[in-house]
């Protein structure tokens, strides 16, 4: 399976996803497959995934940066003081110095030249609200969600 991610030209993200030909790429790791479900349930979810995926190096350079912005998220998430209950609050878009650094090192995607601060402030809350949801259904501290 294949997945990449773009944006749309209202600067929404975006999986596009396919089958790629195991004859053409039989050494192709299985990990997209997860990565390409995750983003399959929801954007939140998928970029959840590829920040919580270790081995960078087997994925696209495209999901190499949107797993990169996915980290920078779940660094300002993971900083805050933990909270005495389950629910977690919402956090605001604070990584505008990272997301301008970002925007200089995009790699070829479909939709780059849509790429601004409101699509990457777009996919905060967006990830940040899927955590918050998930966080909240399982009853569960952030320090102890899978």
């Amino acid at each position: 399976m294949t997945i990449e991610l773009g944006v749309t030209p209202l600067g929404h993200l975006r999986c596009y996803g396919g089958s790629a030909d195991s004859l053409t790429n039989p050494a192709a790791p299985p990990v997209p497959v997860v990565i390409e479900t995750a983003f399959g349930k929801s954007i939140g979810e998928g970029l959840f995934a590829l920040a919580a995926y270790k081995n960078a190096v087997e994925l696209s350079s495209v999901l190499r940066f949107w797993r990169e912005f996915a980290c920078v998220y779940m660094t300002a998430r993971c900083h805050l003081p933990a909270s005495a209950t389950a629910q977690l609050e919402a956090i605001e878009f604070t990584a505008q110095a990272e997301s301008t650094r970002l925007l200089t090192s995009v790699p070829p995607m479909q939709g780059a030249e849509y790429l601004s601060l409101a699509v990457f402030k777009n996919a905060w809350v967006t990830l940040d609200s899927w955590l918050c949801e998930q966080v909240k259904t399982a009853g569960a501290r952030l320090a102890g969600f899978p």
